[in-house]
């Protein structure tokens, strides 16, 4: 876990809340103004206020903000053949640069981001962290500075994710469509957002003659904490905070 201590007077807050609070915030949105829909492609990107994307898994989702616009991305990281029988092109680092330049002042000295999404379920596995990688070398180069929550780890339930920026709040609202339902077995919930509390289940795998075997444990921790569970890759810039 890294967090910058040095805070600076512009700090966006960061909140995961349940996904049926999240549904709410989100259900007068008009989708077409407001929502980063399928296809998720550079060009689908959306440049406004009250910006939200869901179904975020193996795609990774960017935000990038100024204090007074924000822009949102949702991009699909399948290979060229993949995304072929999705009716989607190839994940494509250059476009992916070209449309988060053209949609920032980066001589703004607010402008911050905040990269949600990616795989790297084992320790040696590659799968698509090399695009996350590469997608935090572009905010890098251009000095951008981020938060991420990234290369999701082998957690056994995975869920899908979903993100809002509220621009009235300054505050991107983050949410697991697992929060509240019923964990595997019936016993509990997998995921309960409390506040600046999580209860949730971690899982350790066990490969057995049988196949693969997971131990539970619950754990009730910090958002962070909770985040760390989840991803490999997690920071906080001294643009944000969570609240």
């Amino acid at each position: 876990m890294f967090i910058n201590s040095d805070s600076t007077g512009f700090q966006s807050k960061i909140k995961f809340i349940n996904y049926s609070e999240f549904l709410e915030k989100t259900k007068n949105l008009n989708p077409k103004k407001h929502q980063v829909g399928y296809p998720w492609q550079p060009f689908s990107r959306k440049n406004g206020k009250n910006l939200y994307t869901t179904g975020i898994q193996d795609c990774i989702a960017i935000g990038l903000v100024d204090g007074k616009k924000s822009t949102l991305f949702h991009i699909c990281t399948a290979k060229h053949g993949e995304a072929k029988k999705l009716n989607l092109k190839g994940f494509d680092i250059k476009q992916i640069e070209h449309r988060i330049l053209e949609s920032v002042d980066l001589t703004s000295k607010n402008l911050h981001a905040i990269i949600l999404g990616g795989h790297q379920i084992k320790d040696a596995s590659k799968y698509n962290v090399k695009h996350l990688n590469k997608i935090k070398k572009i905010l890098d180069d251009n000095k951008i500075p981020y938060s991420i929550f990234g290369a999701r780890r082998d957690v056994h339930c995975f869920g899908k994710y979903s993100m809002l920026y509220s621009t009235k709040e300054d505050t991107w609202y983050i949410s697991n469509n697992l929060t509240n339902r019923s964990a595997l077995g019936g016993m509990g919930k997998e995921i309960e957002a409390l506040g600046d509390i999580v209860r949730y289940n971690t899982y350790r795998r066990i490969d057995t003659p049988r196949g693969v075997q997971y131990n539970r444990t619950r754990k009730a921790t910090g958002v962070l904490d909770f985040f760390e569970s989840q991803f490999r890759q997690v920071s906080v810039s001294k643009f944000d905070e969570i609240a």
